[in-house]
């Protein structure tokens, strides 16, 4: 009998998913994101069994997909991508696809990139966090990974390599620079540009372009300074190249572009305002609706990264300061996890790690430590606890190996 009532029960249920009517067709046109799934940790009646507990416009099987589930209906990109990334989190799913109305914006999965030694060069591994394995996807003997720089809405990540760089007599130098690009879902990598040497190289997107600025000592008159700009689009193809020279003796060493921080909120409700307190910085979170401000956090660390949870609620702050002591650099770092509505910190995490981070579902992703003693940490924002700790036998940071600047 129990096993009559289940089928039925089950039936019920396909027939449901199955019936798309026309009011869902307006939600489409009005909430356009949805979720394919088509990988799943269990068997497929067991995972549409999961879904139905979800609090969710919509859950249907495609008529042109076999044992495939979509979820939606939701309003914007980051809120669709991190209902996803909780399932991931939560080992319901192993893969998913992202929608916008009929066409497909990016396919994601449970792997992570991240930067460790490999024959003691920074090289970039996986890690996944469904089988909690480790893969080397890139090392090739001589040349370091000094810098990852991923496009999380898209899934790919351009990186930055060289034989080595560090300071000689004050000036920052590099060696054969070369510059890849990386498919994250199908972990392939291509070769973009070699670029050579010089003495400061930097990178960083605006929204979907990727900026490269690279900077050398003209060999002839070395008072001049050179710069070239590389302007490359998320499929990897070059769309625009730039230079410009800078006279050292006249405007000194020209600081590199970076990105601007960001300072407002996904709905403009809140936004970060700074100043200055008694020679500490200060930073507030002023709320838009209510006209008022409320004091976060005085500090005498530079202010150097601002994210937020797509639904407004959580900011997430990381500041830093290189001093000396001793002779030798040293490095204090702080990240702080604001919950804006509650004006109050829910965590804290000092010490001297580059603390760089990302938001995944629920949690912040971050790494702490340096060289063989940083580890990568998974903390979920919204219940105040730390689901996992992922270690390596060298160390390992998101963006960088960490280690202290020279």
């Amino acid at each position: 009998m129990k096993s009559i009532t289940y089928k039925l029960l089950l039936i019920s249920f396909v027939f449901m998913l199955l019936s798309c009517t026309n009011s869902e067709d307006q939600k489409i046109k009005h909430k356009p994101y949805s979720i394919l799934i088509d990988n799943f940790t269990s068997d497929f009646q067991s995972s549409i069994t999961k879904f139905n507990t979800l609090e969710l416009d919509t859950i249907y099987i495609p008529s042109n997909k076999v044992n495939s589930v979509v979820l939606g209906y939701f309003d914007q990109y980051q809120e669709a991508k991190s209902f996803a990334e909780n399932l991931i989190l939560d080992s319901v799913i192993t893969e998913y696809s992202l929608f916008k109305n009929d066409s497909l914006k990016s396919k994601f999965n449970s792997k992570f990139r991240f930067v460790s030694l490999f024959k003691d060069i920074p090289s970039i591994y996986t890690y996944d966090f469904h089988t909690e394995k480790f893969d080397l996807i890139w090392g090739e003997w001589g040349r370091n990974v000094f810098g990852l720089y991923p496009h999380e809405e898209n899934n790919i990540t351009y990186f930055l390599t060289s034989l080595s760089w560090g300071r000689r007599g004050g000036i920052p130098y590099i060696l054969n620079a070369r510059l890849y690009y990386l498919d994250n879902y199908k972990e392939t990598i291509k070769r973009k540009r070699i670029i050579g040497k010089g003495n400061l190289i930097n990178g960083f997107w605006l929204e979907d372009n990727f900026n490269l600025y690279f900077y050398y000592l003209d060999s002839v008159k070395t008072s001049i300074m050179k710069r070239f700009h590389f302007e490359y689009e998320v499929k990897g193809n070059l769309i625009n190249r730039d230079s410009s020279e800078f006279d050292l003796l006249s405007g000194g060493f020209p600081l590199p572009p970076k990105k601007n921080l960001n300072f407002f909120s996904p709905s403009n409700k809140y936004r970060i305002i700074t100043g200055i307190k008694d020679t500490l910085n200060t930073i507030s979170l002023y709320n838009e609706i209510k006209g008022d401000s409320s004091a976060i956090y005085y500090t005498s660390e530079e202010l150097l990264q601002i994210e937020w949870s797509y639904d407004d609620t959580f900011s997430f702050i990381k500041t830093a300061e290189l001093y000396q002591e001793k002779n030798k650099n040293k490095l204090k770092s702080t990240l702080i996890i604001y919950n804006n509505d509650e004006q109050r910190i829910v965590n804290q995490i000092n010490g001297e790690g580059i603390k760089n981070f990302f938001i995944f579902g629920n949690t912040i992703v971050f790494d702490d430590g340096i060289e063989t003693n940083s580890k990568i940490y998974f903390y979920d924002f919204r219940k105040n606890s730390f689901i996992r700790i992922v270690e390596h036998k060298c160390g390992l940071g998101i963006y960088t190996y960490p280690q202290i600047p020279e």
